[in-house]
């Protein structure tokens, strides 16, 4: 081979003049029909499946074979003498479906082509505007279809010849699969192209659901797959790019719902009415949270317990009784919730909250008092963990994300509600100023009990227990108005029906172990228990509890005052938390955790600094004095941003239903340990470091470790369904695959299986629901 002459780059002689003059006469006289089908010209890149590092451009001249199937021959240069290196056939969704599973392994997508300006029509001698319409339509139709592609020359590594097997080769399905600014940019500079630019001007090609089967080649354990870094071009762990691979497929497959607008919808008006009796749970909390705080404002409430609450081992165990209450209930919630449902341990929980209010503010003593605390959070476990778990599974998927995380930010208003309540009642003389904040508690509890009745049970619970027509009627009422048919509808059931089958086969669900048994449930297990730690041990802990402490370390001693200002920390943070609870499926769960907590960080860092001047001026420096109060209120606003609203959020969100209770356990579990902790130590170490700055430099210190965590380990689920989220964690053989454009085709067809569908049983289950 190596003593042959070479042409054109490839071995052989030049071509002589009598083959010329044939092809001149042969292009006056022959027909070159199927070359003349030709209609399209596309440049773009391969990557060999036996080996993804290596990467190929390819130039298709692509003809239409029919409505569903288009053919390419792929060259290396749009030049005369380019060789012929492969072919490509694309063929449409409908066709793709129809594919055996092993055969649909063999295809790949083009939506990140595409959608990344990789994918390009060179452009001809036409003005720019009419050419990127011209290519944009084209772009339309390709993002859908898929591709099966074979190079027959592997010019990439100098062959001179069609040498060896033909090799299949795939696209390029997310960011970091190779270096996309040395390739692209340099095939940009010669066919004076732009990809920021398309990427720019595709941003309204819709991206279609990518079928689970296709771009096998990114998801085949044991492919040396190399992710590049374009700024050091290193190759990154295989970890971070099956992750990264992971997040991508999920939110590119996340099913396109139908849009529904809830305010014009009176199934979902009247659904969302109804969460709200689930959403006061939260305000139980907040409520109990601020009440020990505003009661230790109160004169009276300093008189009547003495030693109890000046003692500061005994307030720390008046205020920690709540959280020992919740801790022992948290092991049987799970369990109640599980095998009799989200509703039921929500009514139990309620009594004991009622029952627990009711002995607090008749209390006749410290020790009863205390008992009644100890009651309240025992019922508080059970609906606190469960009010959210019925919250997240009953609510329409396109509106999960911010109703999920409106509910944890409640636990704001029950600590305004008890911080103007309050403000008034320190007025009342006697014992009545605090016992009558302490009886209001059991108004949420109660209103809990009369909603609860009109509220729908979990269809995930409902299937887990193989009800299933209960569960189709479920979403029918409630997600369809009355529609079985609805795509939203049968797509949720269908998937829900599918992902129980596959728990049930694995035998999931069985024991707490199971967090620890996959890579996949340790990080789930890790993200819960930081979500723990950092929401109560972040120094937020010393503004709920330890307030008035901090007022009069900052030179404010008079109550009214300091009973106003609780009133306005709490309307700042109900309004900041609402708000950003409402954007989360806007800006993102992760960009909302990441601006959170770098703003607590750099906050502490200000109240240190501003504490150290207060202190270092013998407590005279009253500006200083003030403008700590200043941080803590801006800290107040940074902490509602990401843990207000997405605490309970996002721990739903990446827990899979067998593992979504236990998980809500094990995360209230440290919730209320940490709390325990910070309640038994912060407020003897405030008084016995050598400064009060110097604590809050730990807090600094302790908040820029959690940032660095959450950084590495906090992923973003925006846009998959509950149970696709799974995908991210796990893998794509841990989800069902429910495709929505086939539950389309199928409602339209009426091809309904009558084991999965009964419409008389709907029907008459409406009533029921």
């Amino acid at each position: 081979m190596a003593s042959l002459p070479e042409t054109n780059n490839a071995a052989g002689e030049p071509t002589s003049i009598k083959n010329q003059a044939l092809l001149t006469g042969a292009s006056a006289t022959q027909n070159f029909a199927p070359i003349q089908n030709i209609c399209a010209h596309l440049n773009a890149f391969h990557a060999y499946v036996s080996d993804p590092a290596r990467v190929v451009e390819a130039n298709h001249y692509c003809g239409h074979l029919n409505e569903d199937v288009r053919q390419c021959i792929l060259y290396d240069s749009p030049d005369s003498t380019a060789r012929i290196i492969g072919i490509e056939y694309m063929i449409s969704p409908t066709l793709y479906e129809t594919l055996e599973a092993e055969e649909r392994k063999l295809w790949h997508s083009h939506v990140y082509e595409v959608k990344s300006g990789m994918l390009i029509m060179p452009q001809p001698t036409l003005p720019d505007a009419a050419w990127e319409l011209a290519e944009n339509k084209e772009m339309e139709e390709v993002v859908k279809l898929y591709g099966k592609v074979y190079h027959l020359w592997q010019v990439d590594r100098g062959d001179k010849l069609p040498l060896g097997k033909p090799e299949l080769m795939t696209s390029f399905t997310a960011p970091g699969q190779f270096d996309f600014e040395k390739f692209v940019g340099d095939r940009d500079e010669r066919f004076q192209s732009d990809y920021k630019g398309k990427e720019k001007a595709r941003e309204g090609i819709k991206s279609p659901k990518i079928h689970p089967d296709a771009d096998q080649a990114w998801k085949t354990q044991g492919k040396q797959r190399t992710r590049w870094s374009t700024a050091n071009m290193v190759p990154k762990l295989k970890t971070d790019q099956q992750v990264a691979d992971n997040i991508q497929i999920a939110q590119a497959e996340a099913p396109r719902f139908e849009k529904v607008q809830w305010t014009k919808e009176p199934h979902l008006r009247k659904l969302y009415f109804l969460t709200i009796f689930l959403m006061v749970a939260s305000a139980t909390t907040g409520y109990d949270g601020m009440l020990v705080n505003t009661s230790q404002m109160m004169k009276q409430f300093a008189d009547y317990f003495g030693e109890g609450v000046t003692n500061n081992n005994k307030l720390g165990i008046l205020i920690n009784m709540f959280n020992i209450g919740s801790i022992i209930s948290f092991f049987i919630t799970p369990y109640i919730a599980d095998h009799y449902g989200r509703k039921t341990a929500i009514f139990i929980g309620c009594l004991f909250m009622i029952l627990g209010g009711f002995l607090g503010a008749f209390s006749n003593g410290w020790g009863m008092y205390i008992g009644g605390r100890f009651v309240l959070g025992f019922g508080n476990s059970l609906a606190q963990m469960s009010s959210p778990l019925l919250l997240t599974e009953i609510c329409h998927p396109q509106h999960r994300g911010p109703v999920t995380a409106v509910y944890n930010c409640l636990w704001n208003l029950g600590s305004l509600v008890v911080s103007s309540i309050g403000w008034g009642t320190a007025y009342i003389d006697g014992n009545w100023s605090w016992r009558s904040i302490t009886l209001l508690q059991i108004t949420p509890s109660v209103m809990q009990i009369c909603g609860l009745w009109w509220i729908p049970e979990s269809p995930r619970y409902l299937m887990n227990m193989d009800r299933h027509e209960d569960a189709l009627a479920m979403l029918t009422k409630w997600h369809g108005g009355g529609d079985v048919n609805n795509s939203t509808v049968q797509f949720q059931y269908r998937e829900i029906k599918e992902t129980m089958r596959l728990e049930k086969e694995a035998d999931k669900a069985t024991t707490y172990a199971d967090f620890l048994r996959t890579k996949g449930n340790r990080w789930r297990l890790a993200i819960v228990i930081s979500l723990g730690v950092i929401s109560q041990y972040s120094g937020n802990a010393l503004f709920s509890n330890y307030m008035n402490t901090i007022y009069e370390g900052a030179g404010i001693t008079n109550q009214n005052q300091k009973l106003a200002m609780s009133t306005g920390k709490a309307v700042l943070d109900l309004g900041c938390a609402i708000a950003a609870a409402l954007t989360v499926d806007y800006f993102g769960r992760r960009p909302l955790f990441l601006v959170s907590i770098t703003g607590m960080v750099v906050n502490f860092v200000c109240w240190t600094i501003t504490g150290a001047i207060y202190e270092n001026s013998n407590e005279n420096n009253s500006a200083a004095g003030y403008t700590q109060l200043v941080f803590i209120w801006i800290f107040g606003i940074f902490y509602d941003i990401g843990f207000s609203g997405l605490l309970i959020a996002y721990a739903l969100e990446v827990l899979p239903f067998h593992l979504r209770a236990k998980g809500m356990m094990i995360m209230n579990i440290t919730v209320q340990a940490i709390l325990a902790l910070s309640n038994q130590t912060n407020k003897i170490a405030w008084d016995n470091l050598p400064n009060h700055w110097n604590f809050m430099l730990f807090y600094t210190l302790w908040d820029f470790c959690e940032l660095v965590f959450v950084y590495f380990f906090y992923v973003e689920t925006k846009g998959p369904t509950l149970e696709e989220i799974a995908r991210i964690f796990d893998g794509d053989d841990a989800i069902a695959h429910v495709d929505m454009n086939q539950v389309e085709k199928e409602i339209h067809a009426g091809e309904h299986l009558e084991d999965d569908i009964n419409v008389h049983a709907v029907d008459n289950e409406k009533s029921r629901v």
